[in-house]
This record gives structure tokens, sequence and C-alpha cells, in this order.
């Protein structure tokens, strides 16, 4: 299953709460790399957003639904990247 066919069935208050933070993480400069829309009903694509920083909601809430925000850090040089709070099924990014 590729993340651009991809839809999940979430509860209703979920929908609402995963738009809010994805439309709060990219008013804070993060982007969303793959996903992000609303679809009907309780349906919402899996979203992939790069550049979270710890400031946005995706990163302070806990997420009932397909969102993963990654931060990218760096130490000693070397580029590493950090995935938080994700509630999302395994194929959904495969």
């Amino acid at each position: 299953m590729s993340l651009s066919s991809s839809r999940v069935l979430i509860p209703s208050p979920s929908v609402s709460q995963v738009a809010h933070q994805i439309s709060d993480a990219v008013s804070k400069g993060a982007k969303v790399l793959k996903g992000g829309k609303r679809l009907d009903g309780s349906f919402m694509e899996p979203t992939l957003l790069a550049g979270a920083t710890t400031e946005m909601l995706c990163m302070k809430e806990e997420t009932f639904g397909p969102l993963l925000p990654v931060i990218r850090s760096v130490r000693a040089g070397e580029a590493t990247f950090t995935v938080v709070h994700v509630t999302v099924n395994k194929q959904m990014f495969s």
C-alpha cells in the first residue's frame, strides 16, 4: 500500500485534531511531504511532516491519527533524525 493512495479511518474528533495540528505546524514552518488532507467523513490521509519543532502542537499534544512529525537535530557534525509521537500503522509509510 502506498502512502499516496492511503486513507485512514479515525474518530471524527481526532480528524479535527489532526487537521488542526497539521495547520499549526505548517503555519510555524513545517512542510507536508506526504498526505495532509482531510477526506470525507472520518478519513484522513497519512501525513509526513518535515521540519517540526518542539513549539508545534503536533509535538506537544498526543496525536490520535496518522501524523508523523520529524525533527532534525545535529550533534557533533552528524545529522540525526528523531521521530516523535507516532500513532500510525507501519504499512502507511512503506
